[in-house]
């Protein structure tokens, strides 16, 4: 069975509506028909074990989970989410279970480029929310 995660961390006056969403992906490429230099499924290296699928978006949970805490210490009077989904390499199919919930001012959405951050758009699919300002 396959599910997505949605976490909501409530701001310090207990709102849990707007503020900020750290959205990721859970799954990998399909490996179907792909060719690669190395076995897709596990390779261990100078006793690092490595895959396909093993990093990738999956630093950007590894970042995002730990920031929990310190949303709770910073005392945010925003709300926090966690979002992530799975089925993104897919079609996104894990995606609509999650929509029906986001209510947010701000959306920071996973998206390695060459292991480096960028401060632009790279690609949009826009889905409207239904929330008016």
């Amino acid at each position: 069975m396959h599910t997505s995660l949605r976490a909501l961390l409530p701001g310090e006056n207990g709102t849990t509506q707007a503020g900020i969403i750290l959205s990721g992906h859970t799954d990998v490429v399909p490996i179907d028909k792909q060719r690669c230099g190395t076995e897709l499924l596990a390779t261990v290296s100078d006793g690092n074990v490595g895959g396909h699928g093993g990093t990738g978006m999956k630093g950007f949970i590894a970042v995002a989970l730990p920031l929990t805490s310190v949303y709770f210490e910073m005392k945010c009077s925003k709300l926090g989410h966690c979002s992530f989904s799975f089925g993104e390499e897919a079609g996104c199919v894990g995606v609509p279970c999650l929509i029906s919930y986001v209510r947010a001012d701000y959306h920071v959405v996973e998206a390695a480029t060459r292991m480096t951050g960028v401060h632009r758009e790279q690609g949009l699919y826009s889905v409207p929310s239904g929330r008016r300002e």
